[in-house]
């Protein structure tokens, strides 16, 4: 529930808003494959043409499942840089 202001603002928005409940900063393999998953299920859904990733473990989840749903252009940000 931290960090509530960026839904706020995507609702405000009227901009499409997923969380990725499994995802989480240690690595457990179990709560990693379940993101996966819920990563991978949340792109097919939506069919983003761009995804934006931030951290570094959403950035491996993420352009996973990015290329798995076949999303054409994922771009990762490396925080702090």
């Amino acid at each position: 529930e931290e960090g509530t202001w960026l839904r706020e603002r995507c609702i405000e928005s009227k901009i499409s808003f997923r969380v990725i409940p499994h995802l989480q900063r240690e690595i457990h393999p179990w709560h990693d494959t379940l993101a996966l998953k819920s990563f991978y299920t949340a792109l097919r859904d939506l069919r983003p043409r761009v995804l934006h990733l931030n951290s570094a473990k959403a950035g491996v989840i993420g352009s996973l499942a990015g290329r798995l749903a076949r999303v054409p252009n994922i771009v990762y940000f490396i925080g702090g840089w």
